[in-house]
């Protein structure tokens, strides 16, 4: 009877639990893998993003300089 309604024994909840417990565990690990490799990826951009800044500033300055030089 307990067949026909589909009802679950105790210990085949806990293990299903387990087991669905476990799987999202491992997702999570994953994805919080992947956001930190995509942060990394982002300061790496934002780090080179600066020098750039810094270096257009520094080749307007000497630009601007040598302008006034003439």
């Amino acid at each position: 009877m307990a067949d026909a309604q589909n009802i679950k024994t105790v210990p085949e909840i806990l293990f299903y639990s387990l087991d669905s417990y476990l799987a999202q565990k491992k997702e999570i690990e994953n994805l919080k893998k992947t956001i930190s490799l995509k942060n990394d990826s982002i300061n790496s951009l934002e780090l080179k993003l600066d020098f750039f800044k810094s270096a257009s500033k520094k080749i307007h300055e000497l630009s601007t300089f040598l302008k006034k030089e003439k």
